[in-house]
């Protein structure tokens, strides 16, 4: 399996930290009310009725909904509730069901009538990837052969996001007919990112003996669905009762449990991983015995790794079985008859219906419930609330729990329906009008815990939304717990909530997180030294990312902070819903970047955030925002800064942020330009990094101002002249159309803060926009600008850098409309420099001005050639968002700057990996390529004095490789083949002598393929050295 190693910014993950704890948490003795207590009528479900009961969060506010069926074979028996906040507004866990069923649309039908459907089961997944939660409707008619038809069938609804369902217009499952659907399960049985859906059908003629086959349904990922029962070899007949989905074996690949009513042994269908299945019920011993299942619930009980089940028998004792926990050993089935320990219930035969797994006290050893309502009277049909001992029996403990007395349960599911960290219970009564009991449980918070919530990519080659078959394994206390992610495991899917609660007894952080994605490269995530008692989403990492700032002009009516991932390795990225990493009500986002703050491979980055000081004043103050990446989440901090407040709306939004290394102390500071109040000046504002554990991050050092009158907008730093070390920043002067000249300032860098002013570029055109990368083949940053000509559509220039911080005339120019997807930009938005493509070519990514986040407004434009080449160096790409809600119009983006040295942006190598060794003056540097898109690329490695820091006096090249030379450019060394690039795990060794006063603990090399085409800087590190002083 590929390993992904989360780093870099927090893309994958956002962390929410209870707000309350009050007496939930308690560390008393328990007494028998401690335990469980009934408030069912505190949530305003006294009196409903519930025959099958699913759990799912329709409405994405991260609490769990409730979807019922009541009993019977007519129209409109199906209900949806809400779950909302509470009565009680001083108790911030309280919460109630309101019944939304009339505007859902759950019960619509087929005819258009307002008659209802007939349905018996739902279960819940994200079947289009849109980000939420669709519903499969079962129908299950008992006795095929006495049901008179009302044109109801198998049938799906899509979510619009609120909890609104509207049936979907593929009609798949009505071919079919009826099929006396008895269980239904999501999977992802090959890996495409798509939901499939495996179904369990029971007879289809009782009286004659007759069966229908189960049926598989592979996802389009657009809400339809195709029939390969057939083609994956699953075409067999039989009364199937229940169905489930679990990766048995730990390869990756979730194989289908069938469970058989009475017949025959129940079926094991191995995934073969090729689309197909294979019977195996002999060879695991999941079919080593014929009984009435009700269904086997997964769950690696004994924490050894491997998924174990438990069998639901019904009609157990005539047969002389009962319901089992199943242990896996080495991916063989033993049936333990003996691990469960309950109290006798007064009759000759045990009626089990329902099961489900959770951990009543978050000790980290996996509970039971299971329920108990076919035979006998009311008294002799009990719930069981069975404790896991140390030992891993099962230990009946019901009484104690305060549950001895509900009689006839019949489905149950466990689901934290107040999110206060322990899980809780929703019993439906069979027989007494099935009413419902809700059962919040008392003693979980006396331990720690930890949810974890995933969302996969949903895209080609990524996992599905829902991460469905995803599997969970936490390291905490020494013990390592294993889950997966289902949905509709069992009897008439009693779908439990997609979220996986761990209760982790005393441990007081956790280990180690990783998450093994149901993707077709079976990628793993892995988070590290995460606090315990929080709410945790781990996202399926994009393999790049940028942050855009918004204004307030969204339907919140706040400007917003917006992460996009988007994946490069598809004809073209693949941008993916934003995380919204904060709002502020009112503000717009003026400026961002992103860099290391403390050099500990973690992105963190800095907002300017602007608000108007009262409605309608036209008058405008600012605010600065640190975002640290803390590994798997954000510490916001407000950083000391009050400029004088700026009247006018226009002017106050020409502002921005650049960061580099402005004094040369290897970590990356910032600068932020603002309007001098009601003057025509800017003032440029210093910060230096602290590298402060705790705040303040940054020291505010002072301020200079603009050299002359100028509407200063967007900057962006870098080392531009090749004759210094020292970080410097380019910013553009915006004019109106063509009636002024347009100017670019270059900030050229003392290395101490004080910088020295020019003009490097005249354009004679409105500037809105600049951003700084390598476009070339050479080592200096050019730029491109963007803007209009007096008024036209949005153009971007391209102008090249001579290295002394002059600019050729522009190379290309190209318009932003219309471009390749035949979409019109109305203007130049907000861009930066990114390698997004992982081509080894800087790119830029940038936004429309004018046009709202929500629709297609960002924009790639690639590099696909070399300057001077004659023919075109960038290609201009519209990429679809997949959101259509409304964040704002876009007023700054950020991409992560991979590599700082000395202020200069330089895009590393990915896949290459460099270390060197110092013996007093010389130099032995080795390099690895450890990816295969770099092997056999690198023909050149230049080293030069003046891109160090500090600076080298000299360089001397002494050894090449085999089937490598090296010669002197300039004051600098080359070292050169044309046989022998460097290959996939090839470690190569380069020798070589400096002349300098100390050499830092990290080298700056520049590589370049055999055209002399940047591949990109790359630094070479000494961890275990600071400073080495040679002379």
């Amino acid at each position: 399996m590929r390993k992904m190693k989360l780093m870099g910014i927090a893309l994958c993950v956002l962390l929410i930290a209870p707000v309350f704890s009050g007496d939930k948490s308690k560390n008393l003795p328990f007494t028998q009310e401690d335990w469980f207590s009934d408030v069912t009528d505190e949530v305003g479900l006294e009196g409903v009725c519930a025959f099958r009961i699913s759990i799912a969060d329709v409405n994405g506010d991260d609490y769990p909904d409730l979807l019922i069926h009541r009993r019977g074979n007519e129209r409109g028996l199906q209900s949806l509730y809400l779950n909302v906040p509470g009565d009680n507004l001083s108790d911030p866990y309280a919460r109630k069901f309101i019944d939304f069923t009339e505007v859902s649309g759950i019960t619509a039908n087929r005819d258009g009538t307002a008659d209802g459907r007939h349905s018996s089961l739902a279960i819940f997944a994200d079947v289009d990837n849109d980000g939420d939660l669709d519903m499969f409707s079962g129908l299950h008619v008992h006795r095929p052969e006495d049901y008179e038809d009302v044109g109801d069938r198998n049938d799906l609804f899509l979510n619009d996001g609120s909890g609104h369902f509207t049936l979907t217009p593929d009609m798949t499952f009505h071919e079919d007919g009826i099929l006396n659907t008895a269980a239904a399960v999501f999977l992802d049985y090959d890996l495409d990112g798509n939901i499939d859906l495996f179904i369990g059908n029971w007879w289809k003629n009782w009286k004659a003996g007759i069966s229908f086959s189960d049926e598989l349904y592979r996802g389009n990922g657009d809400g339809s669905f195709t029939k390969v029962t057939d083609s994956a070899g699953l075409q067999l007949e039989q009364p199937t009762y229940a169905t489930t989905a679990t990766d048995w074996n730990n390869d990756g690949y979730l194989d289908i449990f069938a469970g058989n009513y009475c017949q025959d042994p129940s079926l094991h269908w191995f995934n073969n991983g090729d689309g197909t299945f294979s019977e195996y019920q002999d060879t695991s011993n999941f079919g080593q015995y014929t009984h009435c299942s009700w269904g086997a619930m997964p769950r690696d009980f004994d924490n050894d790794g491997d998924i174990d089940l438990f069998e639901i028998i019904v009609h157990g004792e005539p047969t002389g079985l009962r319901s089992s926990v199943l242990i896996n050993s080495d991916n063989v089935f033993t049936w333990n008859w003996g691990m469960v320990n309950r109290r006798p219930h007064g009759h000759w035969e045990y009626g089990d219906h329902y099961a489900c797994w959770f951990d009543i006290e978050n000790d980290g050893l996996s509970d039971l419930v299971l329920t108990d309502c076919a035979y006998g009277t009311s008294e002799n049909q009990l719930i069981y609330i069975l404790r896991q001992g140390s030992d891993h029996t099962l230990e009946d403990v019901t009484e104690d729990a305060g549950l001895g007395g509900v009689r006839a349960p019949h489905p149950v599911v466990n689901f934290d329906y107040d999110r206060d960290g322990d899980e809780d219970l929703i019993i439906g009564l069979y027989g007494q009008n099935d009413s419902i009991q809700v059962w919040r449980n008392n003693r979980g918070t006396s331990n720690n815990w930890i949810t974890v919530k995933l969302e996969g990519a949903g895209i080609p080659g990524k996992s599905n939304t829902c991460a469905i078959g995803a599997r969970v394994e936490l390291t905490a206390g020494g013990v390592t717990y294993t889950r997966e992610v289902s949905a509709g495991n069992g009897h008439f899917g009693p779908q439990a909530p997609l979220s996986l609660t761990f209760g982790l007894g005393q441990a007081t952080y956790v280990d180690s997180i990783k998450v093994y994605w149901p993707n077709s490269d079976h990628t793993i995530t892995e988070l590290n030294n995460i606090p315990v008692n929080r709410f945790l989403v781990i996202r399926e990492a994009p393999e790049k990312f940028i942050v855009v700032g918004t204004d307030d002009q969204s339907t919140t009516g706040a400007g917003n902070i917006l992460l996009y991932g988007f994946d490069p390795s598809l004809p073209n990225p693949f941008v993916y819903r934003p995380i919204v990493v904060e709002s502020f009500p009112g503000g717009t986002v003026q400026g961002l970047d992103i860099f290391d703050y403390e050099r500990d491979g973690d992105f963190d980055f800095i907002a300017l955030v602007r608000f108007e000081t009262s409605p309608g004043s036209d008058n405008w103050k600012y605010e600065l925002h640190f975002f640290k990446n803390e590994g798997c989440s954000f510490t916001k901090e407000a950083i000391d800064f009050s400029p004088p407040d700026v009247q006018g709306a226009w002017r106050s939004s020409l502002t921005d942020t650049t960061a580099a290394d402005f004094n040369n102390d290897t970590y990356v500071d910032f600068v932020v330009s603002i309007p001098s109040g009601l003057s025509t000046l800017t003032n440029i504002y210093e910060f230096r990094n602290l590298n402060s554990q705790s705040t303040p991050f940054f020291d505010p050092i002072g301020s200079f101002s603009s050299p002359g009158s100028m509407n200063l907008r967007r900057m962006d730093a870098a080392n531009f002249d090749v004759n210094n070390i020292n970080a410097d920043f380019m910013i553009v002067d915006y004019v109106s159309g063509g009636n002024f000249q347009g100017d670019i300032y270059l900030y050229s860098g003392n290395g101490d803060f004080t910088f020295t002013s020019s003009v490097a570029v005249t354009t004679e055109k409105s500037v809105h926009t600049i951003a700084a990368g390598h476009f070339d083949s050479d080592a200096w940053p050019d730029i491109i600008v963007g803007g209009d000509d007096d008024g036209d559509p949005g153009q971007y220039w391209y102008y090249r850098n001579t290295g002394t911080g002059s600019f050729l005339s522009p190379v290309e120019v190209f318009d932003l409309g219309p471009d390749e997807a035949g979409s019109d930009m109305p203007g130049a938005g907000v861009a930066d420099a990114y390698d997004f493509d992982n081509d080894l070519k800087m790119d830029v990514v940038a936004t429309a001005s004018e046009v709202p986040l929500g629709s297609t407004t960002l924009y790639f434009i690639r590099r696909i050639g070399n300057a001077g080449g004659g023919s075109s160096v960038f290609n201009l790409y519209a990429i679809d968002i997949i959101d259509s809600l409304d964040y704002g119009y876009a007023t700054s983006i950020a991409a992560p700057m991979t590599t700082r040295f000395g202020g200069s942006k330089a895009v590393s190598i990915p896949g290459v990996h460099s270390i060197f060794n110092l013996r007093y003056n010389l130099v032995e540097l080795y390099i690895c390529v450890n990816k295969e898109a770099c092997s056999n690329m690198i023909y050149n490695i230049e080293i030069f004095p003046q891109a160090q820091q500090p600076r080298w006096d000299s360089v001397e090249a002494i050894e090449a490789p085999e089937g490598w030379s090296f010669e002197k450019i300039g004051n600098g060394v080359r070292f050169y083949t044309e046989t022998s690039p460097l290959l996939t795990h090839q470690r190569v060794k380069f020798t070589f002598r400096v002349k300098a006063e100390r050499i830092s603990w990290y080298m700056r090399i520049h590589a370049t393929d055999r055209a002399h085409q940047s591949m990109g800087m790359k630094v070479s590190t000494r961890p275990w050295l600071y400073y080495f002083y040679l002379m």
